[in-house]
C-alpha cells in the first residue's frame, strides 16, 4: 500500500497544497518553516485516524491562522468558516471500502481523509456568539471526523489501513532504541543454539553469585535474604550492552544515540510498517556518523514507502535529488526533481562536495570556478551595486570548472535565477558559449565572461581594473604582478579581500551582478 498524493487544506501554513508523491522514497526538501515537518504530520494524522490525536494537538494550532483571521475580519458568516482536510489518496487496494469519489477532486479513487468543520448541529448558537462585540473564532463547535472515500468511517485503532511508522528522533525513548538495536546485533552474531548456551551460562553464573558472595549478607536477616534476579526479565540480552572505543553506547553523544535511534526505528518498520516517516534524520551528526545515517537508511529502502525531510546537503544528494520534493513559501504545489537528467542525478550522489541542496533553495545564485572568486565576490558585489549579498538574497557558490553543466542542467528543472562567472580561457566564444550551447536559450540563467580575450582569467582581469593596487600588494614576485596572482590564487584574493582600499570590479561582473538583481 503506497500513497500517491497528499491533498491539504487549511492545514497549519498551508491553505492549499497538493503534493504526488514518488512510489518508493520522497526526500522532502526547503527552507526552514516551509512546511517539511508539517507534510509528515498530516500523513501521520490521516493514518492514525485518531480523534484523540487532534485532540491532544488543539484544532486551534492546526487549522490555518490566515484562515481564521481572515474570517474574523471578514462577514463572521457561519457559512464561511474554514474547513481543515487533509486527503490522502492511496494506489490500488483490494479494500473496496476507501474507494468512492468522497474527496475534494470529486473523482473515484482510494483514499483516507480527516475533515475538520463546523458542527451544524450548533449553526444557530455559534451564529448568535459570532454577532457578540468580542467574539472569538468557534473552535469547540467543530467536529473532527475520519473517513473514506466511500465516506465511511474510519478509526485507526479498529482498522488500520496502512501500517505506519513515525520515526522522529526527538522523541524516540533513547534506553529502548538503545536496548532493541543491542538486541538486534546481537542476534545477527549468533544462532539459536549459542544463545541458549549463553543464557544457561549467564544464569549459572547468577545463581553461584547468590549462593556464595550473598550468603554472609543473607545469614543475619532470618526469613528475607537478597537475591539476584534469574527470572526471565533479567535474562542475558536484558543486561548486554555494546562498547565502543570502552565506553557504553547508552553514554555516548546526542550524534551517536541519533544514529541508534534511525536504526532502532527501521529495524521495527520491517516488521510493522508499510510506510515510514523520517524526521531530519541529520541532527547531531558530524561527516562519518553522517555517512552511517545513510547508509542505513540506503540499506533500509525496502520498506514499501519512505518519507524523509531534510535540509542536509548529503543526505539529499546521497539518496538521490531525483527523489527530492521541494516545498517553498506559499507554494500551492511543490517542485519535483524526477525530470532530472539521471548523469546529473548520479553526479550530485557522488560528489565529495555536493552544493545541490544551497543551489535548489536559493532564488538568487552566482556560480564561480574557484575558491579566490568565492573569497572576492562578496567585495566585488558591493562594489558592483553598492548593496551586499544578504541584503539581496544571492547565494555564491564555487563549484569548479568541470561541473558546471550539473549546476546548469538543476538549474533547468529549479527554475531559480542563476548568474554563472567564467574563465574565457583565451577564446569565450569556445570555453563557454559553445560548450553550454544548449543552456543559452534558459531565461532564469545566463553566462558572463570577459570579452578581452587577453584577459583569460579571473586573476587576469582583477589587475586591468586594479593595477596599481595589484602592483602595491604583489609587485615583488619574481615573474611579474599577474603571475605571482596565478601562483598564489588564494593568498591574493585573502590580501584584496582585507585590503582597506578601494577593489574594482571587472565588467563582466558588474553585469552579472546586476543581472541577478533584476526582479523576474
Amino acid at each position: 500500500m503506497r500513497i500517491k498524493e497528499l491533498r491539504l487544506r487549511n492545514f497549519k501554513q498551508f491553505r492549499t497544497l497538493t503534493m504526488k508523491c514518488h512510489d518508493q522514497l520522497n526526500i522532502i526538501i526547503g527552507d526552514n518553516e516551509t512546511g517539511k515537518s508539517t507534510i509528515l504530520e498530516a500523513i501521520d494524522l490521516v493514518l492514525r485516524g485518531s480523534v484523540y490525536s487532534v485532540d491532544a494537538l488543539g484544532l486551534e494550532n492546526l487549522l490555518n491562522h490566515a484562515a481564521v483571521t481572515e474570517f474574523m475580519q471578514d462577514s463572521k458568516s457561519i457559512k464561511d468558516l474554514p474547513e481543515l482536510r487533509i486527503e490522502v489518496v492511496l494506489d490500488d487496494t483490494e479494500n473496496i471500502e476507501v474507494n468512492g469519489r468522497s474527496n475534494s477532486a470529486g473523482s473515484d479513487a482510494n483514499g483516507l481523509k480527516l475533515v475538520c468543520e463546523i458542527d451544524y448541529a450548533y449553526t444557530e448558537k455559534v451564529k448568535d456568539l459570532l454577532k457578540k462585540p468580542h467574539a472569538t473564532f468557534p473552535y469547540e463547535f467543530y467536529s473532527v471526523k475520519f473517513s473514506k472515500f466511500s465516506d465511511l468511517p474510519y478509526a485507526g485503532h479498529r482498522e488500520r489501513i496502512v501500517r505506519h511508522l513515525f520515526i522522529d528522533t526527538a522523541r524516540i525513548d533513547q534506553a529502548n532504541a538503545t536496548q532493541t538495536y543491542v538486541r538486534n546485533r546481537y542476534e545477527s552474531y549468533t544462532d539459536d543454539a549459542q544463545r541458549a548456551v549463553y543464557a544457561m551460562q549467564y544464569r549459572s553464573k547468577k545463581e553461584e553469585f547468590n549462593q556464595t558472595v550473598l550468603t554472609t549478607l543473607n545469614s543475619g536477616l532470618g526469613k528475607d535474604s537478597f537475591r539476584v534476579r534469574t527470572d526471565a526479565k533479567a535474562n542475558l540480552e536484558a543486561d548486554l550492552t555494546i562498547y565502543r572505543d570502552d565506553i557504553p553506547i547508552f553514554n555516548r553523544g546526542k550524534g551517536m544515540q541519533n544514529i541508534l535511534k534511525v536504526k532502532f526505528g527501521l529495524s521495527k518498520a520491517k516488521e510493522s510498517a508499510q510506510v515510514v516517516l523520517l524526521e531530519e534524520p541529520e541532527n547531531h551528526l558530524a561527516y562519518r556518523l553522517m555517512k552511517e545515517q545513510i547508509e542505513a537508511i540506503q540499506k533500509d529502502q525496502h520498506v514499501d514507502q519512505l518519507f524523509v525531510t531534510t535540509h542536509n546537503n548529503r543526505i539529499s544528494s546521497r539518496l538521490g535529488l531525483d527523489h527530492c520534493v521541494m516545498l517553498c513559501k506559499d507554494c500551492v504545489e511543490p517542485g519535483y526533481f524526477d525530470k532530472l537528467d539521471p548523469d546529473t542525478a548520479k553526479y550530485f550522489m557522488k560528489a565529495p562536495d555536493s552544493k545541490a541542496l544551497e543551489f535548489v533553495l536559493s532564488p538568487r545564485v552566482i556560480l564561480v570556478e574557484g575558491h579566490a572568486e568565492y573569497i572576492l565576490l562578496e567585495k566585488l558585489y558591493q562594489s558592483a551595486s553598492q548593496s551586499t549579498l544578504d541584503t539581496d538574497g544571492v547565494h555564491v557558490i564555487a563549484i569548479g570548472g568541470k561541473h558546471f553543466a550539473h549546476y546548469m542542467e538543476l538549474a533547468k528543472v529549479v527554475g531559480n535565477k542563476v548568474a554563472v562567472i567564467l574563465d574565457n580561457d583565451g577564446d569565450g566564444k569556445v570555453t563557454c558559449d559553445d560548450r553550454f550551447t544548449e543552456y543559452g536559450n534558459l531565461t532564469n540563467l545566463k553566462m558572463f565572461y570577459d570579452q578581452n580575450s587577453s584577459l583569460r582569467s579571473f586573476e587576469y582581469s582583477m589587475e586591468s581594473v586594479n593595477a596599481d593596487l595589484c602592483k602595491k600588494l604583489f609587485g615583488n614576485g619574481k615573474n611579474g604582478v599577474v603571475q605571482y596572482m596565478l601562483d598564489y590564487k588564494t593568498k591574493v584574493a585573502m590580501d584584496l579581500l582585507k585590503c582597506a582600499e578601494t577593489v574594482n570590479c571587472p565588467a563582466y561582473i558588474k553585469d552579472a551582478v546586476a543581472w541577478v538583481r533584476l526582479s523576474t
